[in-house]
């Protein structure tokens, strides 16, 4: 009798996480928008401070009009 045995390919993890943490900063880059995930989000940040992380958002809102 011939057996049958399932291929599972070993993928390393940090490797996928590093990857998908890059592509998810490409998407918010390109897309030219706010990551509300940010860890500089979660840090007490002044009003101009956060003025600044929202400009690219404003403006691509700007031109859209």
């Amino acid at each position: 009798m011939v057996g049958i045995e399932f291929i599972t390919k070993q993928m390393n993890d940090t490797a996928i996480e590093n990857h998908l943490n890059r592509m998810e900063g490409n998407i918010m880059r390109f897309g030219k928008s706010v990551n509300m995930t940010d860890e500089s989000f979660a840090n007490n940040l002044s009003g101009v401070a956060i003025r600044y992380k929202l400009m690219a958002l404003e403006n691509k809102h700007h031109h859209e009009r």
